[in-house]
């Protein structure tokens, strides 16, 4: 009897087994998406130290002067470590890490032959290493040799331009220390700004150039709001209620960068 209903209910089943198979359509996930999926499963504790300070429990800094010290010593700890690296360069090579991390490999030396005939991808290549000043030299070399040059690649120079006030970014400090020495420029600067725009600079040649170039709305927006933003940045406030005021005059709208690199500088402002 039992053997009956066994093979009733198995002939039920295949009878109903559908004939064909969708395979579901496949999710693109970057590289850290488990990583992500488990940082979600986990909630901070508000009890233990921060991480930094995290280290064999006899260490765990309890005073203000400790944390101190030790963050500045993983931050001289880093620093160190950045020298060696760059300083011998042919020692790492190996690339292990995926995707590729380009900060953990040796800065990338320019050889002078790559500028003989320089084009877009070598602007492009300065750009990406920060050598900005380097990349408007070769800007300009182009242009004297009628190289042609896009508009995407020469307002993305002048964006960085108007961001690093005509200069190459200085090297980034390790967090730890950025943290502190902030902390103490915030104590000494008594609550002054100093302006610290470069008059007649490399950002100011190249607004004039592209000014007389651009012609759509979208470039005006894109080349007033990142000379207005550099100004305001390096608290260059006159200049820049000079700018927006012409923006006014000719209708072009304020970015959300602009508009708070304004609010920032709403003191400097109130003493014009």
């Amino acid at each position: 009897m039992f053997l009956r209903i066994f093979n009733r209910c198995a002939s039920t089943a295949t009878a109903s087994r559908p004939t064909s198979f969708t395979f579901p359509q496949r999710l693109n996930r970057s590289p850290t998406a488990i990583l992500e999926s488990l940082n979600s499963c986990v909630q901070t504790d508000g009890g233990n130290p921060a991480y930094i300070f995290m280290d064999d429990p006899f260490l765990i800094p309890t005073s203000g002067h400790e944390k101190r010290q030790l963050a500045l010593s993983k931050a001289s700890g880093k620093k160190a470590a950045r020298w060696i690296i760059d300083r011998y360069s042919y020692a790492f090579f190996h690339d292990v890490a995926a995707p590729s991390i380009p900060s953990y490999f040796p800065s990338y030396t320019f050889d002078e032959k790559e500028f003989i005939e320089p084009d877009e991808t070598t602007l492009y290549k300065l750009m990406n290493w920060n050598k900005i000043t380097k990349a408007y030299e070769i800007y300009k070399k182009c242009l004297e040799n009628n190289v042609d040059i896009s508009t995407t690649c020469k307002y993305a120079l002048f964006d960085l331009l108007c961001i690093y006030n005509s200069e190459n970014p200085m090297d980034t400090l390790p967090p730890e220390e950025d943290w502190y020495r902030r902390e103490l420029n915030e104590t000494n600067q008594s609550g002054l700004t100093k302006r610290t725009w470069k008059d007649n600079g490399l950002a100011e040649q190249m607004f004039e150039e592209l000014k007389l170039s651009a012609t759509s709305v979208e470039q005006k927006i894109r080349l007033y709001n990142s000379f207005a933003s550099g100004l305001l940045k390096y608290n260059y406030a006159e200049k820049a209620m000079t700018i927006l005021d012409e923006m006014r005059q000719n209708k072009i709208s304020i970015d959300l960068t602009t508009y708070n690199y304004l609010l920032r500088s709403i003191s400097s402002i109130k003493e014009l």
